[in-house]
């Protein structure tokens, strides 16, 4: 039986953070009025170079941890055309509903966005991802795409669908990227918040420094709320009364995110969500059964249990495991998993790390497109 069915729920594992039905109903911390005035230039944002002029100006720069920052993928698409257009609506962790949010209370802004996008970029086809389980939300864009040139695809939301690869691989054959990131090859992945942040920019935000992140602390609900750009954690969950004492603060997801210090942390321009939960009680590691669950799991089918077990050896690790950790895009699913509570995904972020390093570990050409420093 496939570890992923093992688990029933709806995102991939079963994992789900947050109450299933949850949706913001109001901001928590809400965005700050738009000036009356229009946005310099915005009207003549008609081709590339006005658009990253734009970003520049805005300071839209990476606004998800898995999606290349727009600007990035306008250099290295160059004068290419644009055969893809996507509007990625899939939620990047398991407990987020970002998309849902904002679709509820700013999808003007996001309507906006798109149209400057498709203005600049004229891309062939443009295509909106959404979650098949989030009803309201893919009826509410498959109204906003009726007598519009855009597509509405209704995926089955698994965590982690939502990073470009993974996305790309489902909408398009495999061989549509050749090896390529796919900025190279024609494809535009846009995440929510920056759709977003281009429709404040076109109603007239001149400068991009706060930015929306859920919040979400066990046993209560969540909430959303704007933050300022390199604002303390701590300052964050004191201004909505949420108390730090006694809790694990965890930046990200539950899955990929990372254990931090609220003092000390500060809010990130690609952070999403940021958690707080009770410092749980330590789960002791056993040897590997060899169950095959976290290759079932993974989404690039790589064998997590064989790069640990390889990063173990006294020898040398061989190339053919160094080469596969490239692969690997911190999802966190295989560690989820693993009955014996194995370090999985810690141990192949290491080794991902160690790779830049040596000279006799050049990333083959068939993983480049997931190595690629465009994509982190």
């Amino acid at each position: 039986m496939s570890a992923v069915r093992r688990f029933p729920g709806r995102m991939s594992g079963g994992v789900y953070f947050g109450p299933a039905d949850w949706r913001a109903k109001k901001w928590a911390i809400p965005p700050s009025p738009i000036p009356e005035s229009a946005a310099a230039g915005v009207a003549a944002v008609t081709n590339r170079a006005d658009l990253s002029a734009l970003l520049r100006r805005v300071a839209l720069g990476k606004t998800n941890l898995f999606t290349p920052a727009l600007a990035d993928q306008l250099a290295l698409l160059g004068e290419r055309p644009v055969r893809l257009l996507v509007l990625n609506l899939l939620p990047s962790e398991p407990e987020s509903t970002l998309a849902a949010a904002l679709t509820d209370l700013a999808l003007p802004h996001l309507r906006a966005g798109l149209t400057l996008l498709d203005m600049a970029v004229r891309a062939d086809h443009r295509l909106v991802a959404v979650d098949r389980h989030d009803q309201r939300t893919l009826k509410v864009w498959r109204s906003v795409a009726q007598g519009h040139d855009l597509e509405v695809k209704a995926l089955l939301g698994k965590y982690p669908l939502a990073h470009p690869l993974v996305l790309l691989r489902v909408l398009c054959r495999r061989s549509a990227l050749n090896y390529q990131a796919p900025a190279a090859a024609g494809f535009l992945v846009v995440d929510p918040i920056t759709c977003w942040a281009l429709g404040r920019a076109a109603a007239g935000e001149t400068r991009l420094t706060h930015r929306p992140v859920q919040v979400v602390v066990e046993g209560l609900e969540p909430v959303l709320a704007m933050a300022p750009v390199g604002e303390p954690l701590q300052d964050l969950f004191a201004r909505l009364g949420f108390p730090t004492t006694g809790m694990e603060c965890i930046a990200g997801g539950m899955l990929s995110g990372r254990l931090v210090n609220p003092a000390d942390a500060v809010m990130e321009p690609h952070t999403d969500v940021v958690a707080l939960r009770p410092t749980p009680r330590p789960e002791p590691s056993a040897d590997c059964i060899g169950c095959g669950w976290c290759v079932q799991a993974c989404p690039t089918a790589l064998n997590p249990a064989a790069i640990l077990a390889a990063a173990g050896m006294r020898a040398a690790m061989p190339l053919a495991h160094l080469y596969e950790a490239a692969g690997c895009i911190d999802c966190g699913l295989c560690t989820y998993l693993c009955p014996s509570r194995l370090p999985l995904a810690a141990t192949i972020h290491t080794i991902k790390l160690g790779l830049a390093g040596r000279p006799d570990t050049e990333t083959p050409a068939n993983q480049k497109v997931f190595s690629s420093p465009e994509l982190r």
